[in-house]
């Protein structure tokens, strides 16, 4: 009950602050489309400056893992790992590094592409999504063999399954950013 008062009092606060504020920054709410894919459809949702990819069947879609909730410091993703981050590297380098090659975009630095992998607790790839800066073009195809050979492979997520944190929870999130040019300059 304490941890609701406390995010009541933090909306409510932040609501009467954007009344008051001068500057008011404008919103623009993400759009969805839904693409085919060869075997799949995916959902593209198309924010201000980026986009995401996703399967149109994920099975988490409107779930939260117990661990989130518990996890109100924000360090439970610290207990996440992939068991091998040059594996991945690799699917980068092969699925989505030519359609960089291909787009002389420069990037900020703060500009990134976020892979998120979604694991059972036994460590097993159940989910994807990607979220790119909007200027790239990746074909859906490419993104759905990413996922296909993510799904299929030997990359595991891996935690502390005894770590109170998780008690109870069914699945795990790690996100892993990387700079535009470190994938394009993948050899």
């Amino acid at each position: 009950m304490k941890i609701f008062n406390i995010i009541l009092f933090v909306c409510i606060m932040g609501s009467a602050f954007a009344q008051e504020s001068k500057y008011k920054a404008k919103k623009t709410k993400p759009t969805y489309e839904e693409v085919k894919g060869e075997r799949n459809k995916y959902v593209k949702k198309v924010m201000k400056n980026t986009y995401g990819l996703y399967n149109k069947r994920n099975k988490l879609l409107g779930t939260d893992s117990d661990y989130m909730l518990r996890d109100t410091h924000r360090t439970a993703w610290k207990s996440i790992n992939l068991n091998n981050k040059k594996l991945l590297d690799l699917y980068m380098k092969t699925y989505i590094a030519p359609w960089l090659k291909e787009n002389k975009n420069k990037y900020k630095h703060h500009e990134s592409i976020a892979v998120y992998i979604f694991g059972d607790m036994d460590g097993n790839i159940i989910e994807l999504g990607l979220r790119c800066p909007k200027e790239l073009k990746i074909p859906i195809s490419a993104y759905e063999e990413f996922e296909q050979a993510l799904l299929s492979g030997e990359l595991k997520l891996f935690t502390d399954k005894e770590n109170p944190i998780f008690k109870n929870s069914t699945w795990v999130v790690q996100t892993i950013r990387y700079r535009p040019e470190t994938i394009r300059n993948m050899e």
